[in-house]
Order: C-alpha cells, then sequence, then structure tokens
C-alpha cells in the first residue's frame, strides 16, 4: 500500500548465512590484512616463540649464551688492566652489536605489526644494546686502558653497555611479567604507605636538627641525610649523633622505621606469593594477549576476527572453548 517501503532484502553470504554483507566485505578485509608470506611468519615465530621448533629454542639457546658471554668480556675490558686489550677485543665487540642489530632488524622485518614494534619495550632494549657500534666509530675502534684516558663517549660504552645487554635478557624471562603484576596489584597500598614513611622521615629529621649543635649537623639536609641512612640501617659513618639526645631520637627513629618497613614489604611479598600461585593462568593470559595483539591491529580487527567464526545459534558467531584452543 501507499507509505509503506518495502523491507532492504538481506543479503546472503559465501557461506549461506544471514549475516549482512559488510560483515562479509570485513571479513575478506581481516583475511587479506593476515596474507603474509611463509618464510616472514616462520621468522617470526623462530624469534618470539622458542617453542614453536626445535630451530627456534636452539637460537634462543645460542642468543643467550653470546648475551652471557658478551656480558662478562664486555665487564673483564673495564678493568685498568684487562686480559684481553688488543684489537681483537674491539673486534669480538664490534661482531656482538652487528648480531645484535642483524637481530632487532629480522624481528623488525617479520613483526605483524610495526606500529606495535616500536611501542615493546622489550625491542626499545633491543635497538639501544645495537646503538654502542656508533659510540665505537666515534672512537675509531680503539681499544682504551684505564680511565684516565676515557672521554665521555669511552665512558658511556664502559659503563652503559653491560646495563644494555643484561636488559635483554628480559626478553626470556617469562616469569618477569609476574613480578610486574605482583607491584601492579600492591601499588593500591603502596602510595599511602610511601607518604607515612615520608612523613616519619622528616619528623624525625627536624627533631635530628633541633637536638644536635650546628658543627655537627651544619644544615638541615645534612640532618635529612643522617636519617636517611639511620633508616635503612645503612650507616655510613660521615656523618653520626654527638650528643645524648640526638642518640636517643636516632635509636628511636632507627627502631620505629625497620618495624614499619616490614608492612610494606610483607605487602608485596603476599602480592608476589598469590601472583605465584596464579601464575599459569597469568602467563597463559599475557601469552595469548601478545599472540592476539601482534595478530590484529585494531580492536576494529579484533571484531572482524570474532566474526569470521560461524554462528551457534542466538549468540552469533561465537566460539567454544575446544575451538579457542
Amino acid at each position: 500500500g501507499v507509505g509503506h517501503e518495502t523491507p532492504p532484502t538481506p543479503q546472503l553470504s559465501e557461506n549461506g548465512s544471514m549475516w549482512p554483507s559488510r560483515w562479509h566485505r570485513l571479513r575478506e578485509e581481516f583475511v587479506k590484512s593476515r596474507e603474509r608470506t611463509f618464510l616472514l611468519e616462520k621468522m617470526w615465530k623462530v624469534m618470539e616463540d622458542p617453542q614453536s621448533s626445535s630451530f627456534a629454542s636452539a637460537w634462543e639457546r645460542c642468543m643467550c649464551f653470546l648475551i652471557g658471554v658478551s656480558i662478562v668480556t664486555a665487564l673483564m675490558m673495564t678493568a685498568n688492566k684487562p686480559f684481553w686489550n688488543d684489537i681483537s677485543a674491539c673486534m669480538f665487540e664490534v661482531a656482538v652489536e652487528i648480531v645484535f642489530a642483524v637481530e632487532i632488524f629480522t624481528r623488525l622485518v617479520a613483526c605483524p605489526n610495526r606500529m606495535r614494534f616500536f611501542r615493546n619495550p622489550y625491542n626499545i632494549v633491543d635497538i639501544l644494546s645495537a646503538l654502542p657500534i656508533g659510540l665505537r666509530v666515534i672512537e675509531n675502534f680503539r681499544v682504551i686502558t684505564g680511565r684516565e684516558a676515557c672521554d665521555i663517549w669511552c665512558s658511556m660504552l664502559r659503563s652503559l653497555v653491560p646495563v644494555l645487554r643484561l636488559l635483554k635478557f628480559l626478553r626470556h624471562f617469562q616469569q618477569f611479567h609476574l613480578l610486574l603484576k605482583a607491584f601492579a596489584v600492591a601499588l593500591e597500598a603502596l602510595p599511602i604507605m610511601i607518604f607515612i614513611y615520608v612523613l616519619i622521615m622528616m619528623g624525625f629529621t627536624s627533631a635530628i636538627y633541633i637536638v644536635e649543635p650546628a658543627d655537627n649537623v651544619e644544615s638541615f639536609m645534612k640532618a635529612l641525610w643522617l636519617a636517611i641512612v639511620s633508616m635503612t640501617t645503612v650507616g655510613y659513618g660521615d656523618i653520626s649523633p654527638s650528643t645524648d639526645a640526638g642518640r636517643i631520637v636516632v635509636s628511636v627513629f632507627v627502631f620505629a622505621s625497620s618495624m614499619y618497613m616490614a608492612i610494606p614489604l610483607g605487602i608485596i611479598g603476599n602480592a608476589f606469593n598469590d601472583v605465584w600461585k596464579d601464575r599459569d593462568h597469568i602467563l597463559l593470559m599475557q601469552k595469548t594477549r601478545t599472540l592476539l595483539i601482534q595478530a590484529v591491529a585494531s580492536s576494529h580487527a579484533m571484531l572482524v576476527a570474532l566474526l569470521i567464526f560461524p554462528s551457534h545459534g542466538a549468540c552469533g558467531p561465537c566460539i567454544d572453548l575446544k575451538e579457542f584452543l
């Protein structure tokens, strides 16, 4: 009749379902975005998943061994009279950094998501660990023994290279995520604990500054330094209370701060214990999240990825546990 519009005829997809045609187009876009060469897929699995093949496991072991050896050699070369200080030592360091550069370049080429590649802190560490080769070029690949002959670039090489190479090990420790998870759980209670800790420190600092004579504690900052080394039970000995009142204040301060420190440390320890008990579930979630992030570039693509699975009754496109595994 007049005034009634004819409803649009639903368009069928290839499998005959009643999905709108736009879902079919989105599905095709997702499939095309996942079309990558077999070689790049294999390279990515070797780099990121040591359990994917025996070659990937061997590659991880070799890299861990190379990183460990390079850390030891870099530390030995910082001595005033290193046992290995000829040109071969510099060549070994350059070869190690070339291997690191090739590794991170291979990861970049094989990475399915280039934008997220530079957001990964492990990749940033790998890039930084390969950069010292530029400093060696500035130093003309010369081997310098003794700190007196070192300039700023040489000092950076000696101090930063072992640290950066040690940080490369974090990629090979899955349990590192458990430590981060424990700190995230304890972070809710830590701010107020830290505030009270600082409040106690400043209160006893004021007391030390009042009771100690000026010839012993010249400024408030020196009183603060005495409070810090006392509450951490370090006691460098460069400054100490000289009056009976000062000794009493510092003694009470050391006892109170030691008792209070047990509270935040207990919170962190208990959080790590809870996380460790649930470590299998947390590591599985982390692995799944990493794989999904590598597979899709956005939440829009994630929705399309779920829609490519067949429909199961009223729930629409969904997958069961067996299909997920």
